[in-house]
């Protein structure tokens, strides 16, 4: 409905309703203030939505009832074509999702996107924060305390001879994970996206995921590695055109021996990952290995390579079990 007595100030409301899809929404308000003027015309709007406990495709549901306050605005200025718009959104009760492998929850969410749309086209930016995030799997807990999206999108209407185009940058930092006694921390993982579509063309994206600076512990055996370092250069559909990456540790410790580093190649593949690493120990000095590794559906292949070696004085091999002291 619009009431008003003027046409520079006109109250509008459409709601409650209910949008049933993949994904059932209800919209219990939504309304706001108009004003049209031979300048242009205005819009300003607030919605209160609600996502209802429900099963979405199998075996994914969402187990709590989710409730978000959402502000929009929208104009035109004079006899200009572009419409601008703006809406921002904050949800402060839990989110959590389940599936046959774990359970997702989030304790708070914020969304901005603005933008405009001209002669068919649209131009938007926006950033979405998720707050205290968990995933909870028989196999172990993932934790970080933020999830960061910001992404920009351009969409061209296909008789313009422009392409489309998007860019994605995804942040978690502070990443825990636990796995009975093994444990993993991750400073920051990032996931930087471009994609892009020419007219009449499919899309086609080039990725980048960064983990920076990791730590693994496993108390069980006492292994260990820190200052992990991964770049792994990503490709869709096409994974055959993905770049190498790579991964560098800077120490693997066993107990308290420091056995050396770790280093080499990692690239995406059709079926997968391939690897090509190489080992310089540091416990046996001058003692090299070389590791070849596939990673796909079936499962996982390693090849371990070591060339002759000569070592260069005796060791005594109580230095990693008292019990061989003299040998």
């Amino acid at each position: 409905s619009v009431k008003g007595e003027h046409l520079s100030d006109l109250q509008w409301s459409c709601a409650p309703f209910q949008v049933s899809g993949p994904l059932n929404v209800v919209v219990n308000t939504l309304n706001g203030t108009l004003a049209l003027a031979d300048s242009g015309w205005s819009l300003t709007g607030a919605m209160e939505s609600l996502i209802p406990e429900q099963s979405l495709s199998p075996p994914v549901e969402i187990e709590t009832a989710a409730t978000h306050a959402w502000k929009l605005a929208a104009r035109r200025e004079g006899t200009s074509k572009k419409i601008l718009f703006e809406l921002q959104g904050r949800g402060d009760g839990p989110v959590m999702v389940s599936t046959s492998g774990g359970r997702l929850s989030s304790q708070k969410q914020e969304i901005g996107i603005e933008g405009h749309l001209h002669e068919g086209a649209l131009v938007a930016d926006g950033k979405w924060v998720a707050k205290e995030n968990r995933i909870a799997a028989p196999q172990g807990l993932v934790s970080a305390p933020e999830l960061i999206i910001e992404h920009g999108l351009s969409i061209q209407p296909g008789d313009v001879g422009r392409a489309s185009s998007m860019t994605a940058q995804v942040t978690l930092p502070q990443v825990n994970a636990t796995s009975g006694p093994r444990s993993i921390h991750f400073p920051k993982i990032a996931l930087n996206v471009v994609g892009r579509a020419k007219p009449g063309r499919p899309w086609g994206a080039d990725a980048l995921l960064k983990l920076s600076n990791g730590r693994i512990r496993d108390r069980s055996s006492g292994l260990g590695m820190t200052h992990l370092s991964i770049e792994l250069p990503l490709a869709w559909p096409d994974a055959s055109a993905a770049r190498p990456g790579q991964v560098n540790i800077d120490t693997l410790q066993w107990n308290r021996h420091q056995l050396g580093g770790l280093r080499g190649s990692l690239q995406q593949t059709p079926g997968g990952l391939t690897m090509a690493l190489r080992h310089t120990s540091q416990m046996l000095p001058g003692l090299r290995a070389f590791i070849k590794g596939e990673i796909d559906q079936s499962g996982a292949r390693i090849e371990v390579r070591i060339p002759p070696h000569q070592m260069a004085e005796a060791i005594d091999l109580g230095r990693f079990n008292p019990s061989a002291s003299g040998f």
